[in-house]
């Protein structure tokens, strides 16, 4: 009886060890970063506040090996010039909190000039005429493994301009759409970074080894403040999305599991439930964006989602074996010191594409393979602006001269967005502060100058008179 009894308490006291065990794995696999902020929704039920939990980058222990620095695809110089959007950017004074109550301390001015550039690379990179506002602190964060994180702005849906019904979109992309402000004051984003690195504080991506290059960091966490962080979470092995409210984030939209199954598709996965928990630790979820897929290949584009979840990591990042050695690191949840990312990569930037961000490239002049070229915001001397289409021509009697004849124009009513707009003068000369070319790498800046002599009441020519290298 006794040792009957002796091995029915040794059989208890293992089973609970065990559960105790796995509640503390469980604990653990959420723990990374602050804890996430209680959502709020607005009385007419279009706004959520609080809505975009912290989106953590930590330091890779186990970095691929012979990663090459990837370099911005502008020259930092020009940015001011490029810009298609601006940032508002406030430092956090000493003594200060971020939004999940960490203290701040000042914030080294080499550190400013770092964000600043990060900040001015995503302004050349996509578009918007309501400036970004960031919060950022500079915390000792008690987790030594934590480069950052980014978080804490509201969701917006149903606002004019919005692309889908029912959808939300983080507030600098619904900001970017609406084409005004739709929050009434606070940030769009609040950032954090970890002061107990050895950071490197420069811009030209020569980040020494044992240094972790903040421009790098920047960018990858102002990139989830523009929305790239959706609202599918696992919760002790339930999945869920809406935030409680039945409305997927635009991210959210896109995400289907390795069948091709969207995941807020209910009829596939009830929300909450724990099947939907077990494909966000699937190791197989997939980002199907028609840019971003174009951007990869044509294939669609694996998501991180590792077997355990791991709060601030899973699901809003890209999969990291998949992209931690290529063109596209920059958002994979974990980056090495001594390397520099300083461009986003093809497949980030046809994610936002796909989400709407609406892309700086249509503020930039493009040469197609037809030698067609597209001015699409041609400012004439500060009166009215046009778009022009110009297209290539040989003349014999011109032989030395590159020549355009002007094939299409008309007037651009109220332009909606900032643009480093090419610009028309009184005599006619036109200056092109970047030509895309059709490689998609290549930029110029280019002087058009009118060619009198050649041109007649129908067709009006100019004339190339200079013209060099944005960056390489």
């Amino acid at each position: 009886m006794n040792n009957k009894l002796f091995k029915f308490s040794y059989t208890i006291v293992i089973f609970v060890l065990a559960l105790l065990l796995s509640i503390s794995a469980v604990s653990a696999a959420e723990s990374f970063g602050p804890k996430p902020l209680e959502p709020q929704l607005s009385s007419d039920g279009n706004t959520l506040y609080n809505a975009i939990p912290a989106v953590v980058l930590r330091m890779d222990m186990n970095p691929p090996p012979d990663q090459e620095r990837i370099p911005a695809r502008f020259d930092m110089l020009t940015l001011p010039e490029t810009a298609t959007a601006t940032f508002s950017i406030t430092y956090v004074a000493n003594g200060g909190t971020d939004l999940w109550g960490k203290t701040c301390a000042t914030f080294p001015e080499e550190a400013k000039a770092s964000f600043n550039a990060a900040a001015a690379l995503w302004g050349s990179l996509l578009q918007s005429s309501v400036p970004i506002a960031i919060n950022a602190c500079w915390s000792n964060l008690s987790e030594s493994g934590i480069l950052g994180y980014s978080g804490g702005g509201a969701r917006f849906r149903n606002f004019t301009g919005a692309p889908l019904t029912n959808t939300w979109y983080s507030v600098s992309l619904a900001n970017a759409l609406h084409g005004s402000d739709l929050k009434s004051s606070g940030f769009d984003m609040h950032i954090t970074y970890n002061s107990n690195f050895t950071w490197y504080y420069g811009t030209d991506g020569l980040t020494p080894k044992g240094k972790v290059d903040l421009m790098s960091v920047v960018l990858h966490e102002i990139a989830h403040g523009l929305n790239f962080s959706g609202s599918l979470l696992n919760s002790n092995g339930t999945g869920s999305w809406g935030n409680s409210t039945g409305y997927p984030n635009i991210y959210d939209t896109f995400m289907k599991d390795g069948a091709g199954k969207l995941l807020i598709d209910t009829g596939v996965y009830a929300n909450p439930s724990a099947a939907l928990g077990r494909a966000l630790t699937s190791n197989n979820i997939w980002f199907h964006g028609a840019k971003a897929m174009a951007a990869n290949s044509g294939q669609r584009v694996k998501v991180y989602a590792p077997s355990t979840w791991s709060s601030g990591s899973s699901y809003s990042h890209l999969d990291y074996d998949t992209f931690k050695g290529g063109e596209n690191r920059l958002m994979v949840y974990a980056i090495s010191s001594g390397l520099s990312t300083h461009d986003p990569g093809p497949v980030t930037l046809g994610i936002f594409k796909d989400m709407g961000w609406p892309d700086a490239v249509e503020c930039k002049a493009t040469l197609n393979e037809s030698l067609l070229l597209h001015i699409p915001n041609l400012s004439y001397i500060e009166t009215s602006s046009f778009w022009a289409d110009l297209v290539y021509e040989f003349n014999l009697n011109y032989p030395k001269s590159i020549l355009f004849r002007l094939k299409n124009y008309n007037i651009i009513k109220n332009p909606s967005f900032p643009c480093a707009a090419s610009t028309l003068s009184a005599d006619f000369k036109i200056h092109i502060p970047d030509v895309l070319f059709p490689d998609g790498t290549t930029h110029l800046w280019v002087d058009l100058e009118y060619y009198p002599s050649l041109s007649t009441a129908e067709n009006s020519y100019f004339v190339v008179k200079q013209f060099g290298a944005v960056s390489d």
